[in-house]
């Protein structure tokens, strides 16, 4: 229990966070913040993935940070509209290259970091093309309150109601009563959230939740199913919030469903 309120503690306490720096990032003078949050976030969470895999991680952290950065260019300037799928195929050519002199374990390994820089990545470098978009500020701050109170709703209601397990094999403690409370919390907020946002209409709002709600707790089991199979409960050992991994499984696969939205 005492985890547990640690746990909460510091995911809202980040999650406030986060919407400050995004909020103040919105001053043209300090644009580039939301850029390094999330470079670093994302090199993080893949130096917490390769070290599961029992992998070199610095490689593929600097071409996941020059990635980021690419985006962050590419999302202020269309001069820069190509640098992304540039730095893109770079970082595949170098995950090949880097084992022309060792063939042990090859395609294992330039499979994992070929997924690892798709999952994690390429997808939270879209919370740079979210911010840039019309709304874009309030659309990241959506983006993370309905993913992270899907989350944490779905958790409270799966414990005080749960009785039917959702996937026994990856999450013990998720239920199918707490998936559905996750879903109807996030429809409530994205509905309470819509009138903040002019481009979201009150029907939108509903959908949108409910879907980001529902992907949002795949994304979840996503990164369960991989702990499971290296056998680790948590991506790191970070006092009260696990890992980095951890607090953005949601996120990789919210963030690609809103950013479509916008692209609509």
């Amino acid at each position: 229990m005492h985890d547990l309120k640690q746990r909460l503690l510091v995911g809202g306490g980040t999650v406030a966070l986060l919407i400050v720096i995004i909020l103040l990032a919105a001053r043209p003078l300090f644009s580039p913040l939301i850029a390094l949050v999330v470079a670093a976030v994302v090199a993080i969470a893949m130096w917490e993935y390769l070290q599961m895999a029992r992998l070199k991680a610095l490689m593929a952290i600097l071409c996941s940070i020059a990635y980021v950065f690419s985006v962050f260019m590419s999302s202020q300037n269309l001069v820069w509209a190509g640098l992304p799928l540039l730095i893109f195929v770079c970082s595949l050519f170098i995950f090949f290259v880097s084992h022309f002199d060792s063939v042990d374990h090859a395609l294992s390994d330039v499979a994992i970091k070929c997924f690892g820089f798709v999952y994690i990545t390429v997808s939270m470098s879209l919370i740079l093309n979210i911010f840039s978009s019309f709304e874009g500020i309030w659309w990241v701050v959506y983006l993370l309150v309905v993913t992270k109170g899907a989350d944490s709703a779905a958790f409270f209601v799966g414990r005080s109601l749960g009785k039917r397990k959702l996937a026994a094999k990856l999450s013990p403690a998720k239920t199918v009563e707490g998936a559905l409370g996750g879903i109807a919390v996030a429809m409530l907020i994205s509905l309470g959230l819509s009138g903040i946002l002019y481009s979201l209409s009150w029907s939108e709002a509903l959908w949108l939740g409910a879907l980001v709600g529902a992907v949002g707790q795949v994304g979840d089991l996503a990164e369960s199913l991989i702990k499971r199979d290296v056998g680790v409960k948590d991506s790191n050992a970070i006092p009260g919030l696990g890992g980095v991994f951890d607090m953005i499984d949601s996120l990789l696969f919210t963030a690609p469903v809103v950013y479509r939205f916008l692209m609509l």
